[in-house]
């Protein structure tokens, strides 16, 4: 363990007293790069089950709808675990307190991109198939519009800004992924 790095303790107490500042940023700086280092390494210790290649069949898939009928009511209790979820586990969060538009759309490019880390069952993580593939698109993109459509359902709490964020965040996946990739045989759902 590197000893020459300040602890956080340290450094919030300087920067509590105003002292110091700019040696602090400079601190946490070299701290937020090792944790980023560090985490790396942790996620590629993370075994990811060997998976046959994509069928043909799946390198097409019609794209998901957030859309939900005006009489739905929202599911009783906590329908999703986020605790365990690969985004959640990614450190995808949405709303008002959730990340800015970029660290988002970092995560997700990252999910799309990249081996995964087996946060669950490896049933579970097979549903997510291997990097910069059709299945794993289709994966992200239905998660984030069942998370969409679970929050407009949600009567008991103002679930508005994530839901704007989960629909924001899947249009930016279609232009940057689906379209002219994957629509070859489907058209665009209809969103309304």
């Amino acid at each position: 363990m590197d000893t020459r790095l300040p602890t956080l303790e340290l450094l919030e107490r300087s920067i509590d007293e105003r002292k110091n500042l700019e040696q602090c940023l400079q601190s946490l700086r070299s701290i937020s790069k090792r944790v980023e280092e560090l985490t790396d390494r942790i996620l590629a210790l993370y075994s990811f089950p060997d998976l046959p290649d994509e069928p043909v069949s799946k390198q097409s898939f019609i794209w998901p709808k957030t859309a939900i009928l005006p009489s739905a009511k929202a599911l009783s209790g906590n329908y999703f675990d986020y605790e365990k979820g690969v985004l959640s586990f990614l450190g995808y969060r949405v709303g008002y307190s959730g990340i800015s538009l970029k660290n988002r759309r970092a995560v997700l490019s990252y999910a799309y991109h990249e081996r995964l880390p087996s946060v669950v069952s490896t049933e579970y993580m097979a549903e997510w198939s291997e990097p910069e593939t059709a299945v794993r698109l289709k994966k992200i993109a239905d998660s984030l519009a069942a998370f969409a459509r679970n929050g407009r359902r949600n009567e008991k709490q103002d679930m508005s800004e994530a839901v704007n964020h989960w629909v924001t965040d899947l249009a930016w996946l279609k232009t940057e992924y689906y379209d002219g990739h994957y629509d070859s045989k489907f058209a665009w759902p209809n969103q309304k």
